[in-house]
């Protein structure tokens, strides 16, 4: 009896450490940190005021896939409502709905308040973005909406993507406002922003060299001692 609650023992430290190091490995596959591809920082020291039939927003390039992508700014609303477009390889006049892929509104009521005073997502997660030019477009329709920015801003981008300009505009096409006529604002960069997400180029971790060596050892010592 003793000798079999000894193997039974041993057989049940060499289950933990295969729970262990499948859990690890679990961990190392479905964890991936996400990257800044572009941001615009600095200090908060001005801001765009913008109220019903105008808009503001920005463009940016990918290169590469990329996924889990979150797009925030620092956006304050005062009762008002709108709606965030995001657009792809095509804005303005000349542009089709088809090329809007991802929108939400805002206001209240609705999930998107932008009444922190924080920098916060302006649209849902987006699971894929493959590479292209991208026009993020915040439009007003009731209200009073302000853009924060700074006089002394600080560029960065990730690899694989580039900031491009700010966009403006004073007259929102009803029903599709990214078909309005947007131009490039006169700072270019000075709307504070930032995009975030995983390109699909990105290594995956993986476990410590120790916990690869001792799962063959593992599983040798657990068909042996069964």
């Amino acid at each position: 009896m003793f000798k079999k609650n000894k193997k039974l023992k041993g057989l049940a430290m060499i289950d933990r450490l295969l729970v262990a190091i499948a859990g690890s490995a679990f961990l190392a596959l479905s964890t991936a940190d996400a990257a800044v591809l572009v941001e615009v920082d600095g200090p908060v020291d001005q801001a765009v005021v913008f109220g019903p039939g105008e808009g503001l927003g920005f463009a940016f390039t990918l290169t590469q896939e990329v996924h889990d992508v979150s797009i925030d700014a620092l956006v304050d609303c005062t009762s008002c409502s709108g709606l965030v477009t995001l657009n792809k390889d095509g804005f303005g006049p000349t542009a089709s709905p088809s090329q809007t892929i991802a929108a939400a509104t805002f206001g209240p009521g609705t999930t998107n308040s932008f009444l922190s005073g924080e920098s916060e997502p302006i649209l849902p997660l987006i699971e894929v973005l493959a590479p292209g030019d991208y026009f993020v477009l915040v439009s007003i329709d009731e209200g009073q909406g302000t853009f924060f920015s700074s006089s002394s801003s600080t560029l960065s981008e990730g690899l694989g993507s580039d900031f491009a300009y700010d966009l403006v505009v004073d007259d929102i096409r009803d029903g599709f406002p990214a078909g309005s006529d947007w131009r490039v604002r006169l700072e270019r960069d000075e709307l504070l922003l930032s995009v975030s997400g995983s390109p699909a180029g990105d290594p995956i971790p993986l476990p410590p060299g120790t916990l690869l060596m001792a799962l063959p050892l593992a599983v040798m010592l657990r068909l042996r001692r069964s």
